[in-house]
């Protein structure tokens, strides 16, 4: 591809082919290879492929990149929902980084972005880690509200048990367990583990 540039038809296909590949290798110093790869090229190519630039976020987040992971989703003159949710993913699951989940929420409220399934799980997993249960209520409220559940059964629920299990509140997951729209085997090991 470096000496084709100009030659290689849907480059951005193979970009992000090779991204997931160095994600679900962990192969952060390839990855980083690609990214340069895509600089050189044209830096635009990220501004014109919204997937191209949520694929190279998540690259980094899975190799445990999490700073250069938020350098690329702020260097994004437009973000979406989903390199925001592939930063807060990343670092609900690193609990040194579980504060850093609230305020890219926040960044992404005010780019008046609304979270999505994988955001609501990210947001689960760090009140969980660190004991935020009003603000995880909350967000199970906006979910309640928005009727999020009526059209995705299955948005946070699992990290919803997880953190009421985490901040010490287990007899509250049989009510809340009761109240969700489908008890499928995903639910029922997520309340199992959390009681064991």
């Amino acid at each position: 591809m470096k000496e084709r540039r100009e030659t290689v038809p849907n480059a951005e296909f193979t970009l992000v082919a090779l991204l997931k590949a160095c994600a679900k290798k962990k192969d952060f110093h390839e990855g980083i290879r690609i990214h340069d790869e895509i600089r050189r090229r044209d830096e635009r190519l990220l501004q014109k492929n919204p997937y191209l630039a949520s694929t190279l976020v998540n690259m980094y987040v899975k190799c445990g990149m999490l700073s250069e992971a938020e350098q690329v989703v702020k260097s994004l003159p437009v973000r979406d929902v989903v390199s925001w949710s592939a930063l807060i993913s990343g670092y609900s699951y690193s609990h040194a980084h579980a504060h850093k989940v609230f305020d890219s929420l926040d960044d992404m409220r005010r780019e008046a972005l609304s979270p999505n399934a994988i955001t609501f799980t990210g947001i689960f997993k760090a009140c969980g880690d660190i004991g935020n249960i009003g603000y995880g209520e909350r967000m199970h409220d906006e979910i309640v509200k928005r009727g999020l559940f009526e059209k995705n059964p299955r948005i946070g629920t699992t990290g919803l048990i997880r953190m009421h299990a985490e901040c010490g509140m287990i007899s509250m997951q049989c009510g809340l367990f009761e109240d969700l729209p489908i008890q499928d085997v995903v639910k029922w090991n997520s309340l199992i583990s959390c009681y064991t």
